[in-house]
């Protein structure tokens, strides 16, 4: 049986495929900024800068953009 991906999971798969940096501001105000590793149906795996990781909640992003050059 196929998963149905969201809009929301499809646009999270091509920024990681495209390999993107992307700012996560977040709910509480604070900001993340990393690449995505991988997307679930709840949460992201950020690649941070240094190549450190963390899980982030989806429930916990505000909103989310492509970081400037």
């Amino acid at each position: 049986m196929e998963i149905e991906y969201s809009v929301e999971n499809k646009e999270l798969e091509l920024y990681k495929l495209s390999n993107v940096a992307l700012i996560f501001n977040l709910v509480t105000g604070g900001i993340v900024k990393g690449k995505i590793k991988w997307v679930d149906k709840d949460s992201i795996g950020i690649i941070l800068d240094g190549d450190h990781s963390i899980i982030l909640y989806k429930h916990a992003i505000a909103f989310i953009q492509e970081k400037a050059n």
